[in-house]
């Protein structure tokens, strides 16, 4: 009997390959009434969505089938 689920690569989308499926989305830091946070925009610059961290907003777009980039 083999014991395949110690030897199973990660799915496609996940933080272990550092790739995710669909249409990308761009994470940066904002700041709002005074308070750091994390703001989603699509590749066309539309507000999606704020974050109260940068890891949080990644598994945000990751939830929602997005693909997250950083941008500076």
């Amino acid at each position: 009997m083999s014991n395949d689920r110690h030897h199973k690569k990660p799915p496609a989308g996940s933080p272990e390959t550092g790739t995710f499926p669909g249409k990308p989305v761009y994470v940066r830091s904002v700041e709002v009434s005074g308070r750091p946070l994390w703001a989603v925009f699509s590749d066309e610059g539309e507000h999606l969505g704020l974050a109260t961290s940068r890891a949080v907003a990644f598994a945000a777009a990751v939830q929602n089938d997005l693909q997250p980039h950083s941008v500076h």
